[in-house]
């Protein structure tokens, strides 16, 4: 995971009765992806802003039951979280609905209250997955402080759409033996401009991986663009265009450029793969 995690503080708001294991969950797992979580519950009425006023994004995780000594507190912090993304506009609001509780369709009135809210800062998820929601919040968030990260000497730097997360995360896991890769999540409905960021990011790695497997309308576009950016076949690394053979359409998908390869292999090979094609290159550099 990247390191810019580290610097992210999540405001993690109160929830109800019937949520409250799932709120522990899901701090523990925000803990483990590294970000600094501000516990809502922990907190004094004080530190309430205060904590707030310091953080990244705050998460407020709804249930089935919302009785009214619930929907006081969860008012209440949500309330603080419009204060402040309404002087913030990098400050994001994540609503966390888990699908088997929006199945029930108990409280809709509440839900849709809070939905009705929902601006571009705001982001409302159905994710069953703790960990899922997590990784979709981290490429939010990385993506919002795309402009703030510090570019480094990489060996690989591992691009994906965030429509890929989950699969990105088993290679990620797989690279770490390998080479531990520079990794930047896309996330699509943000306006937030990247492109400074990858062009050097590019211009400072040996590798420069793009997956996909459920972006295939994505993925030629962006590997076109970020090609042109980042100098093409000037660059002093190579790209790697890499795509599951589970990928639809993918027999109509081509890519061809300078420096460029595309592959497409089975999801449990793509790990192995990057490592080839990374060898390769890393066996060149030691020869020249």
């Amino acid at each position: 995971m990247s390191q810019q995690s580290k610097e992210i503080k999540i405001f993690l708001a109160q929830t109800s009765s019937d949520t409250n294991i799932l709120n522990q969950k899901l701090s523990t797992v925000l803990q483990k992806a590294g970000f600094k979580v501000a516990i809502s519950e922990h907190l004094s009425q004080e530190e309430h802003t205060e904590e707030l006023m310091l953080s990244h994004c705050s998460v407020h995780v709804i249930g089935d039951f919302v009785d009214q000594s619930s929907q006081a507190f969860l008012n209440q912090d949500f309330s603080l979280a419009q204060e402040k993304n309404s002087t913030d506009e990098n400050f994001t609001i994540f609503v966390w609905h888990p699908e088997t509780k929006s199945k029930k369709q108990v409280n809709s009135a509440f839900i849709n209250q809070i939905r009705n809210k929902i601006n571009q800062n705001m982001i409302f998820s159905n994710h069953e997955s703790a960990v899922m929601f997590v990784e979709d919040l981290r490429g939010v968030i990385s993506v919002n402080k795309a402009a703030e990260y510090q570019v480094k000497k990489t060996e690989i730097f591992l691009i994906y759409n965030s429509l890929d997360s989950y699969n990105a995360k088993e290679i990620i896991e797989m690279l770490q033996d390998v080479s531990p890769p520079e990794t930047l999540v896309i996330e699509p409905s943000s306006r937030t401009d990247y492109e400074k960021y990858i062009a050097k990011q590019v211009n400072n790695s040996m590798l420069t991986v793009v997956y996909f497997k459920y972006a295939n309308e994505w993925a030629i576009p962006f590997m076109q663009q970020i090609w042109k950016i980042s100098g093409g076949a000037s660059i002093p690394g190579q790209f790697l265009l890499i795509a599951s053979k589970n990928t639809a359409n993918i027999q109509n998908l081509e890519f061809e450029a300078p420096k460029t390869s595309f592959k497409i292999v089975d999801d449990e090979l793509i790990p192995l793969e990057i490592k080839v094609v990374f060898d390769k290159i890393s066996k060149h550099k030691h020869n020249d």
